[in-house]
């Protein structure tokens, strides 16, 4: 920019000397694997991303956006590479001094692109390279302030002024003092003249302070707060993600003096109460969590999404809760069974009734066999294991990233196995019966498979039903017979 501007070239060469070429050399170096970044970005987010990505609230615009700054990025990288290389390349045709140092690190590597070149063609190539990266670099800056980048300007100020103080403390309030006084104390009598309490909450982002504000427009619009958020994952409406861009549109309604500056809120015309309140919404098991056992499950609504079981409320609430940091030890599985009065099923065979078919009548029941042997004490949590590696028997070949649940039995069917655990690659069905162990303390299952049996087995599409077909043909490359077969 400084070039443009005093009509000089390479302004910083001759003070810093030899310098000079060594940054240049380090800025093609990071040019260059932010390149390579870019495409891994690209696959991760249009092939193998994680399922945030394909939320609502991802997909329109905020993919575009994404995918715009990834491009631009891509080619302001490459405009840099190529005009370095241009240059150099001009200057050794010509026999100038610049070529006696050496090509930089990288721009050396795209020196062969040019052979041939006139010495014309190499000047105008590198001028347009130069314009298109510093001009594209303008334009990016003027693009920022509408794409959910402009965090990186906004990232400063908003740390610099984040509170310091723990999070979730409020300062003692004079009005709320008063109103309890009033309620507890029969001879507290309250000053006439105070002042009116102002209004409690906000309802607008003009009750808002300006680091709230600041705080929307430094989000990265990743959407990890909704993906992993209690109430959107059971189905409310309430998108932590979409509240902070609310809030930023509202700001420049209010700004622009857009329709609706005056007229309208950000409580109720932005973002309705029913979202702020969802995560309260018939939320009667507050801050305790509870197994509940295949046992006691009736069926699936899947049109409604909604999963019927033959307990009441308060059966449910008053059953053992669940320590979610440790694993399900077999004291907890027999004080679970027992409050419920249902029978051990780690006590024999057929202890719930014929596989695969739930007996609820306790007079059918099967009967503990002498001398069977104790399962696993611990069970663990289909959350804890995903993400473990997969051990193949010569090697590393992918994780753990899904299951599949059948929805008559409730027993694990598969485990969806990525076979690349961030580089592309097909993701494949293995049946928990072909599970040789699981290392809980190193994170890994260990399969008695090879790497080219398990990639050369039938692909998983996700977005397909799994159909009896497919499990024929994946069964049938194991060589092992299907679980229907028994």
């Amino acid at each position: 920019i400084l070039d443009g501007i005093l009509g000089t070239h390479r302004l910083f060469r001759a003070p810093l000397g030899g310098l000079y070429d060594v940054l240049m050399s380090f800025f093609e170096v990071l040019g260059a694997l932010v390149i390579i970044a870019i495409g891994v970005f690209l696959v991760r987010r249009l092939r193998l991303g994680p399922k945030r990505l394909n939320h609502p609230d991802l997909t329109g615009w905020p993919q575009k956006d994404a995918l715009n700054i990834l491009v631009i990025e891509v080619v302001l990288m490459s405009a840099l590479l190529l005009m370095n290389a241009a240059e150099y390349q001009q200057l050794a045709t010509s026999s100038q001094l610049l070529a006696a140092s050496g090509p930089w690190l990288i721009s050396g590597l795209l020196l062969p692109l040019f052979g041939g070149w006139s010495a014309s063609a190499l000047s105008a190539f590198a001028t347009s390279m130069w314009w298109l990266h510093f001009v594209g670099i303008l334009a990016f800056l003027n693009y920022l302030p509408r794409s959910k980048h402009f965090h990186i300007i906004l990232a400063f100020p908003n740390v610099w002024y984040s509170k310091l103080t723990p999070r979730g403390q409020i300062p003692a309030m004079e009005s709320v003092t008063t109103e309890i006084k009033s309620m507890l104390d029969p001879s507290f009598v309250p000053d006439p003249n105070a002042v009116p309490p102002a209004r409690f909450g906000a309802k607008d982002v003009h009750d808002l302070h300006f680091a709230n504000l600041l705080n929307a427009y430094s989000c990265t619009e990743c959407g990890r707060c909704t993906s992993e958020c209690p109430a959107n994952q059971t189905g409310k409406i309430l998108s932590p993600r979409l509240i902070m861009m609310a809030t930023r549109d509202r700001v420049e309604e209010v700004l622009t003096g857009g329709q609706g500056a005056e007229t309208r809120s950000l409580l109720d015309d932005w973002i309705s109460r029913e979202e702020l309140w969802a995560f309260d919404t018939g939320n009667w098991l507050t801050g305790n969590q509870v197994l509940l056992s295949p046992y006691s499950l009736v069926g699936v609504m899947f049109d409604e999404g909604k999963i019927v079981v033959n307990l009441t409320k308060k059966q449910i609430q008053e059953s053992p809760s669940l320590d979610t940091d440790k694993p399900v030890s077999r004291q907890f599985e027999e004080d679970y069974h027992g409050y419920y009065g249902w029978p051990n099923y780690w006590s024999g065979t057929d202890m719930w009734g014929n596989y695969p078919f739930i007996m609820r009548d306790s007079e059918q029941w099967g009967f503990p066999e002498n001398g069977e042997r104790a399962w696993d004490p611990h069970l663990r949590s289909t959350h804890d294991v995903s993400g473990y590696d997969i051990l193949a028997t010569d090697g590393l070949i992918g994780h753990v990233e899904d299951f599949i649940i059948d929805e008559e039995t409730w027993a694990i069917r598969y485990l969806v196995i990525a076979t690349r655990n961030w580089l592309p690659g097909k993701k494949v069905l293995i049946s928990p019966e072909w599970i040789q162990s699981v290392n809980w303390g190193d994170s890994n299952v260990t399969i008695n498979l090879s790497r080219e049996e398990i990639k050369a087995s039938p692909e998983f599409n996700e977005a397909d039903l799994l159909s009896r077909d497919y499990e024929a043909e994946l069964h049938e490359h194991y060589d092992r017979p299907g679980y229907w077969l028994d």
